[in-house]
């Protein structure tokens, strides 16, 4: 059995979709389940701390989906460095 935490990625081939208000990475490969990174441009709310953010983001490994908000670029607030 493979230990996916430690499967090497670097020949897993990634699928890249774009569309109006959607990018999605999408990689699978015979050692490690289905990985997908899905960006929408759709506001967000933090439900932490309650912050707005421009971007609503998915990560999906085999079957676990994690949800949450995303920033453009570096465009991180001053006083989270």
């Amino acid at each position: 059995m493979t230990d996916n935490a430690h499967a090497d990625l670097s020949s897993t081939p990634v699928r890249r979709e774009q569309r109006v208000r959607t990018l999605r990475f999408t990689a699978e490969g015979v050692s490690v389940p289905r990985v997908a990174v899905t960006i929408e441009h759709l506001p967000c709310r933090d439900s932490m701390s309650g912050a707005y953010f421009a971007f609503s983001a998915a990560v999906r490994v085999g079957q676990q989906e994690l949800r949450g908000c995303a920033l453009e670029g570096n465009a991180l607030p001053e006083e989270w460095y």
